[in-house]
């Protein structure tokens, strides 16, 4: 077995952020090891490891390479329990994993989620403020100003992310975009922290500056970093403890870094001069150098035959598990600090002049249409008609509005209630309710000039009844929308224009409700609820209203609005818009949380032990005959 020989490693001469900071920011952990034996995963029938082992102690910066597609992230995403395991043991210092554990195992994909309207210093700041509640709010500051000159992100902290696309708003680089989601992670100072090609898209220097910080937090907090990485310079390639070299889901090296060219020597494979070591690693591997002994010898002496098995374990209330703390923030913090979040996020759409001039417009002309109502019989027909035109609009907008604010959250949501970050009521309910806010603007801007040019009302009490109607009316649909969003999925537009088109019409404006074949159908429908209680309030007490072709006694408000078929009482039709907008709301949030239960509950069947006979014939199944003969433990 080739001797290990360990190389000089590149010394930082000037000191971390993380050193300059470590008192205030309480930067101190106590590092986890992770070992895994006959590790299995299979994908779609393929085998995507196979009988994989290793040992990575706490405290070190360990590089997974290898060719694309030959096992990195597969690896990367079963030791963090983000991926399936078929078959194997994984153990994470002497003890198992729990649910505690998922705090202080952290994960940086390879794609970034990110918020792309807050700033670079708001994100970390508002992930600190719900993820370290142990932390005064200086020593949060201390922990953010820290990581900011860590990944050298302080000249871009001020600087709103953006979307890689620039389709929402232009914001940092793509290189800086992965040293926040990188920073994100750090936040907590997980003793365990996965890297899916953190170094992707960067340049050369950054990439330096980054595995340096990640060797810096690996040997001075002894956090355990393992990144998976494709090709560094040889620079870069030296920071790095150890080396998991794999291919086609097998690993050929496991052991000190320097060291992997050597044994490559040993077995017929010497470095050319002109190749750094780990360009010549992977051009062994992508260009197929290996001959089938060299690769059987790799696999036998330096890959995963080298590791003793694991002894029995104990059982989980008397095995030796690391101490974590399972910090939450209190329901209510974590309210409003998602309060301010969502408001930073949101606060630059609240408002839009085309759509605030285009609203006013509308109320123009829509004044104007009734301008000069009286009090004749026609004037009453012309009043109804103008309490449906006020809340109609109110109908339409808020459910179509309502349909996007849960799937664009989703992806975000989900990394966030996979950590724990927070509870998912605690973010539906400021999310919901900050979404209210443009269409009760634009409510305003349209109502105003509909309501007093058509001369609808004089008295402000009228007014203001009305602006609560319309208020209820926002709530109640909008409440309805999500409902529909979460359920419906992609087919949420349509079932939404279907449930427009009911509340439309069975409301008793086209078809007088007791010509209609089911007279009953109006009162399970909010939208007449919503007529009701706006004409109620447009229709003055006490106004009389002259009957023009038959010349009888002028008729009572009373009496007009029965002839309408919209005499419920103003209670009656507040307490159904409260009813309906709080029950549909509650039903919303619970299909979401159901929705967000059955994923993270794939990723948690991940983590769990598996010890049952379903699993041990699903793993009979897909794994090969010799992979299956290995003793196949899940813990």
């Amino acid at each position: 077995m080739c001797q290990q020989v360990e190389g000089e490693r590149r010394s930082s001469t000037r000191p971390s952020a993380i050193q300059q900071h470590a008192d205030t920011a309480k930067i101190h952990i106590e590092g986890l090891s992770v070992s895994w034996r006959n590790l299995n995963v299979v994908f779609n029938g393929t085998q995507a490891l196979h009988n994989e082992s290793g040992d990575v102690a706490a405290g070190t910066l360990v590089a997974v390479m290898g060719p694309s597609g030959g096992g990195k992230t597969t690896l990367l995403n079963a030791l963090s329990r983000r991926g399936p395991i078929c078959g194997g043991q994984v153990r994470y210092g002497k003890g198992l994993w729990s649910k505690a554990l998922k705090r202080k195992v952290a994960l940086v994909e390879q794609d970034d989620f990110l918020f792309p309207m807050l700033t670079v210093r708001e994100q970390i700041r508002y992930s600190a403020k719900l993820r370290l509640p142990s932390l005064t709010a200086e020593q949060c500051e201390a922990r953010v100003l820290a990581l900011l000159e860590t990944l050298r992100l302080f000249k871009c902290a001020d600087t709103v992310v953006g979307d890689s696309a620039a389709v929402v708003r232009r914001g940092v680089s793509g290189g800086e975009r992965k040293r926040l989601s990188i920073a994100l992670q750090l936040l907590t100072l997980p003793a365990l922290l996965f890297c899916d090609e953190p170094t992707s898209g960067l340049d050369s220097s950054t990439t330096l500056s980054v595995v340096e910080a990640l060797r810096d937090l690996a040997h001075i907090t002894g956090i355990t970093a393992v990144c998976s990485i494709h090709q560094p310079s040889s620079q870069v390639f030296g920071l790095f403890d150890q080396l998991i070299l794999i291919n086609k889901g097998e690993t050929l090296f496991h052991g000190p870094t320097l060291s992997a060219t050597a044994c490559f020597a040993r077995i017929g494979l010497p470095a050319p001069p002109q190749f750094g070591h780990a360009e010549w690693l992977i051009d062994v591997l992508v260009m197929d150098r290996l001959s089938a002994t060299q690769y059987d010898q790799l696999r036998s002496e330096y890959g995963p035959a080298g590791f003793d098995a694991f002894g029995q374990l104990k059982a989980a209330t008397g095995s030796e598990t690391v101490t974590l703390h399972d910090e939450q923030l209190g329901w209510g913090k974590q309210v409003a600090v998602l309060f301010g979040r969502c408001w930073k996020i949101s606060s630059g759409s609240i408002w839009s002049t085309e759509l605030a001039l285009l609203n006013f417009g509308i109320g123009l002309l829509e004044g104007l249409l009734f301008a000069r109502i009286g009090h004749g019989e026609q004037d009453a027909f012309s009043r109804f008609t103008a309490s449906f035109a006020i809340v109609v609009k109110q109908m339409f907008f808020p459910m179509l509005h309502s349909l996007p604010i849960i799937p664009t959250a989703e992806t975000l949501l989900r990394k966030d209630l996979a950590v724990g970050a927070y509870a998912l009521s605690s973010w539906f309910l400021p999310a919901t309710t900050i979404a209210l806010l443009p269409d009760v603007i634009l409510a305003a801007v349209n109502l105003i000039p509909l309501y007093w040019i058509s001369g609808i009302a004089d008295d402000a009490a009228a007014f203001f009844l009305t602006c609560l109607g319309v208020l209820l009316t926002i709530f109640c649909f909008q409440s309805i929308g999500l409902v529909i969003s979460i359920a419906g999925g992609p087919r949420a537009p349509s079932l939404t224009l279907l449930c427009i088109t009911f509340f439309f019409l069975f409301t008793g404006v086209f078809v007088p409700l007791e010509d209609v074949a089911v007279p009953w159908i109006a009162y399970v429908n909010p939208l007449y609820y919503a007529i009701c209680f706006v004409t109620q309030a447009v229709f003055l007490q006490g106004s009389e209203y002259t009957q023009d072709e038959s010349g009888g006694p002028p008729k009572s408000r009373d009496d007009v609005l029965d002839d309408f078929s919209l005499d419920t009482p103003l209670y009656v039709c507040v307490l159904v818009l409260l009813a309906v907008g709080l029950l549909t709301r509650l039903t919303a949030l619970l299909l979401l949380q159901r929705k967000m239960r059955r994923e993270l509950l794939v990723l948690q069947q991940h983590t769990e032990a598996s010890s049952g006979g379903a699993t041990h014939r699903a793993i009979a199944e897909a794994v090969p005959k010799q992979a299956a003969s290995a003793e196949v433990e899940v813990v």
